[in-house]
């Protein structure tokens, strides 16, 4: 397993209106050659076609700090993981956990002002945005493309709160390369994975990650 590293992060921090447009103000977060935290002394005016419709707020700044929030948290618990299989830490991955916690710190400050619950993290651990290498229980496993956006459909939904969710649901949000008319379709070659991951609720007729 290999650690992760420090990555920028944006803190939306309130909805603006610029000049006629609408945007959000930002804070820009990032870790200089020495994984040292650095945030911009300024607000920044940021935009683009999703944040200019004035009806998406404020579910969209909420939406994008808790997918950054979870995606931080979650850089941070694989280096803590790094470590406890190494029983080592180096300058440079101590200085990574410290970063990837006062960037959490940012995010929970602006929930807490707000008033809005920590997001949920998800009960499994993944290596980078495309969700193909995923960790859970100590196991680790590896997904198609199409398996790693149903897993990823399912953790944005998840840390929204949205625990369940419909598989035309997943579907639509997951952009498959192929069609598929259910869930066993996509994991037809990886079925440890699924078990492992994915459960479904009979009554609900709804999929969701297994905690």
């Amino acid at each position: 397993m290999k650690p992760r590293t420090a990555k920028d992060y944006i803190l939306y921090y309130d909805r603006k209106n610029e000049k006629g447009i609408w945007g959000v103000s930002i804070f820009k977060m990032w870790a200089d050659e020495y994984n040292v935290f650095c945030i911009s002394e300024e607000l920044e005016f940021f935009t683009n076609s999703r944040l200019e419709k004035f009806e998406k707020y404020p579910i969209e700044l909420i939406e994008q700090n808790s997918f950054q929030y979870i995606d931080s948290l979650q850089c941070s618990k694989w280096a803590d993981k790094f470590y406890n299989l190494h029983n080592q830490e180096s300058t440079k991955l101590k200085r990574l956990r410290k970063y990837h916690n006062e960037v959490c710190g940012k995010y929970l400050e602006w929930f807490g002002h707000r008033e809005i619950k920590e997001p949920k993290s998800p009960p499994f651990f993944y290596e980078d945005n495309k969700f193909e290498i995923v960790a859970k229980d100590g196991k680790t496993y590896t997904l198609t493309t199409n398996q790693a956006a149903v897993v990823k459909a399912m953790y944005q939904s998840y840390i929204q709160g949205e625990k369940y969710i419909r598989f035309s649901e997943i579907i639509d949000n997951s952009n498959l390369i192929i069609e598929a008319t259910k869930m066993s379709a996509v994991f037809d070659n990886n079925e440890e994975a699924k078990e492992a991951l994915i459960s479904y609720d009979n009554r609900l007729q709804k999929y969701f990650l297994k905690d």
